[in-house]
């Protein structure tokens, strides 16, 4: 097996972090599923939910799936053991650092503050994973 294709817990037995990070991600994504979900009742109209403006609520949806999913591949490959998965794991976490200030100042800390706790916790646990260790190939001739 490649180094890259290698699962963590066979490389270093530091699945910790990774179960971990792992974790949060497929919360994350449930919760973005969630939302979506949200979106597609309004755009049907159940529980009294009606989108103001249809293109709008549709195009959410189709993005917050998108990314649920995404955040769910990554959850999956966390517990399978992948080193891959640190990069994505930090960058979309850093993302949700300001959108979750967005959140607490527009709708409270019961919003935004589990969506920031979640954030750092997901970075610190990825940060604290092993890398993925790359021959570097400069040096040959």
């Amino acid at each position: 097996m490649s180094e890259r294709a290698t699962p963590m817990s066979e490389q270093s037995g530091a699945t910790g972090h990774a179960k971990v990070a792992g974790t949060v991600c497929l919360i994350q994504a449930a919760a973005l599923m969630a939302v979506a979900a949200t979106y597609a009742a309004e755009l049907l109209g159940l529980a009294g939910l009606r989108a103001d403006d249809p293109s709008v609520a549709s195009m959410a949806l189709v993005l917050t799936a998108l990314f649920a999913v995404l955040v769910a591949v990554v959850g999956v490959h966390w517990w399978r053991g992948r080193r891959w998965v640190k990069t994505p794991t930090i960058v979309w976490n850093l993302l949700l650092l300001p959108a979750s200030i967005t959140l607490v100042q527009a709708n409270g800390w019961l919003i935004g503050g589990p969506i920031a706790l979640l954030a750092v916790i997901a970075i610190l646990a990825a940060w604290g994973s092993p890398s993925v260790d790359v021959e570097d190939v400069t040096d040959r001739p």
